[in-house]
């Protein structure tokens, strides 16, 4: 319970203030509960309301009448506190008031699995098809539109999609968006940066050769494999639901966090942590989102490990996934990671061939010794071959070289952009987190 609420006050510093206000019996009229829901009526000499708070399910949740547009607003805030701090204030009821049930069973209907006989079942089976069918039509139509565009494209040249002003690609962004395929208009949205670097060129062919691969795919979709059906269907953006994947087998194991990255893409902030199983040696990837200052759903510490059940996300080359359960586990853990730079090659060539679209390639070296050249970090092997890195802080330079102190260290990074990205370095049971943290404060003024 205290869980709950310390996380409900973690978004908005300032509601246990206003709660505390208000939360004392004088002010209320009929506190009353049954140890599932407590409700009551506020009042003072400006207003008057009703406020409910629901404690039966995994998430709490509020409903008041006061003209606050905060959920939860300081009165439901304040009925948690007084249960908590005074609950002999709350008068214990088996009869619930009409209004209040109402309002249960209107959320009970809402998150509670329902139960369907066989003919609602087929006519849900039935409809589901006809939205599909509907979508792909819809993606196929969008999909022509752009091959005729690449191919424009391509007889006119490079140079005539770089004097294109912004305007250009987020028309066409627009009508990805259109075609229900959103994960090619983030791919249009993001080729102006494209256009800033100094090998343009190269990336702009590389971007479009991606899209090309994905409408090929999509042409052939009724002869690739599973796993690539379900990748083609995440990079034109059609998601699937977290409900469908704990439906699948998990992989129960010991997992360490390798790292943890954060930023902000469209005013969303999103957060990857990277894992890896004792086990079964693989590696998983945890997706997570949020809004402003609502924090992430759960707090992550690099070289932790947790012994739970992690569920991959259907796919050709599976990396995504979410737990189905998990718990703090003190295992000792160690990763077997590649000694020769010589095997990343390989490594990758095999990772591109189940999955033609993989932007990011987790990978961890072993026994490498960090150094300096031309005031950038290079990894080097025991066969004295060397890695360029590509560092997100400056700071993390001298950090792994603290780390290493002239000795062999093990490096966890990403394969992102024809670039090593090294996010962690561990050394016996040592780790140093290189990952990068949102930084929030400049945002909470405008909440």
């Amino acid at each position: 319970m205290l869980e709950k609420i310390q996380k409900i006050l973690r978004k908005d510093p300032f509601l246990l203030q206003e709660a505390r206000g208000v939360a004392s019996a004088r002010y209320w009229y009929e506190l009353s509960g049954n140890g599932e829901v407590i409700w009551g009526e506020y009042r003072s000499k400006r207003s008057k309301c009703q406020s409910v708070v629901d404690l039966r399910h995994e998430r709490i949740a509020f409903q008041c009448n006061c003209r606050s547009r905060k959920n939860p607003c300081k009165h439901g805030v304040a009925l948690i506190l007084m249960m908590l701090e005074a609950n002999d204030a709350f008068t214990v009821v088996q009869d619930v008031p009409e209004e209040v049930q109402t309002w249960l069973k209107r959320r009970d209907q809402r998150i509670l699995p329902k139960e369907y006989t066989e003919e609602q079942l087929a006519e849900l089976a039935k409809k589901r098809q006809q939205s599909r069918e509907k979508r792909l039509r819809q993606m196929a139509q969008g999909l022509d539109e752009l091959e005729i565009w690449l191919y424009d494209s391509v007889r006119a040249g490079l140079a005539s999609l770089y004097q294109q002003p912004i305007a250009y690609w987020t028309d066409w962004s627009a009508k990805m968006i259109d075609a229900k395929m959103k994960g090619i208009a983030a791919r249009f949205n993001g080729i102006p940066n494209l256009l800033k670097e100094e090998n343009w060129n190269e990336l702009l062919l590389v971007e479009l050769g991606n899209i090309y691969l994905i409408i090929r795919g999509f042409r052939n979709l009724n002869i690739v494999n599973e796993g690539l059906q379900h990748e083609l269907f995440s990079i034109i953006g059609v998601n699937v639901k977290k409900e469908e994947v704990l439906q699948e087998k998990g992989v129960e194991d010991d997992w360490c966090v390798l790292a943890i990255e954060e930023g902000e893409e469209e005013r969303l902030l999103f957060q990857r942590v990277w894992l890896y199983g004792k086990k079964s040696q693989r590696f998983a990837l945890h997706l997570d989102f949020a809004w402003g200052t609502e924090p992430f759903k759960i707090e992550w510490k690099v070289g932790d490990v947790l012994r739970g059940e992690w569920v991959y996300y259907p796919s050709s080359f599976s990396q995504r996934g979410l737990f189905r359960f998990f718990q703090q586990s003190k295992a000792r853990f160690e990763i077997n990671g590649i000694a020769h730079f010589q095997a990343l090659q390989l490594h990758f060539t095999k990772a591109i061939a189940q999955n033609p679209w993989l932007f990011q390639l987790p990978i961890f070296v072993e026994s490498v010794r960090p150094f300096i050249k031309k005031e950038e970090l290079y990894l080097l092997d025991l066969n004295r071959q060397e890695l360029a890195c590509q560092l997100q802080e400056e700071q993390g330079k001298w950090q792994i070289l603290a780390l290493s102190g002239g000795h062999p260290i093990n490096v966890f990074g990403i394969w992102r952009n024809r670039n090593f990205v090294p996010l962690a370095a561990q050394k016996e049971d040592r780790w140093v987190d290189l990952s990068v943290r949102y930084e929030r404060r400049s945002r909470i003024s405008y909440y």
